[in-house]
């Protein structure tokens, strides 16, 4: 249980610090991948100058599946009766929705280093910068490889807060 709170309050000191890449690598995968893709667009829409700290990420091919997503949205609403072109461009959403899914696992210490980016422009972030912030945690029960305990907000509010335990320590996976 001691594991879980220092976890926790790890993660609440990284956010007030602003050290969005040390946030990521606390978060579950599945939290990363929701979060950090936002992220991943954002960063394909700028200059491709921006995209030299990642060269792992597939953002050329990512832009380029965005281009054909446009374009195809604009020749469905031109013909807002053709099937063939609205199954079409349902088909470029799921691929892209794919290609950034497999684009951001296991990245999140790049997609840190993205938020870190956006917020210095001033452009927001992915999540919150009140994350955690005077927040408790009470009634942690750890089964196994997966714990839930009960985030208790500043103003009272009580929800469930899940815990999973990966090879290189606890993450913690909001629901």
């Amino acid at each position: 249980m001691t594991e879980i709170l220092a976890v926790f309050e790890r993660a609440q000191q990284m956010v007030a610090a602003g050290d969005w890449e040390g946030v990521f690598q606390l978060l579950d995968d599945s939290t990363v991948q929701a979060v950090g893709s936002n992220s991943l667009h954002w960063l394909v829409s700028q200059s491709p100058e921006d995209w030299t700290d990642y060269p792992q990420l597939p953002l050329a091919e990512l832009r380029a599946m965005s281009e054909r997503m446009q374009a195809s949205a604009q020749a469905v609403l031109a013909a807002p009766g053709d099937l063939a072109l609205s199954l079409a461009h349902r088909d470029l959403v799921k691929q892209q929705s794919a290609l950034a899914k497999k684009a951001v696992t296991g990245q999140s210490k790049a997609l840190g280093q993205i938020e870190s980016l956006r917020r210095r422009r001033g452009q927001g972030g992915s999540i919150s910068s009140s994350l955690f912030q005077g927040e408790s945690l009470k009634d942690i029960r750890v089964t196994g490889s997966q714990a839930v305990a009960t985030r208790v907000y500043a103003n009272g509010v009580q929800e469930p807060l899940q815990f999973k335990r990966r090879r290189d320590g606890w993450k913690i996976k909001p629901l």
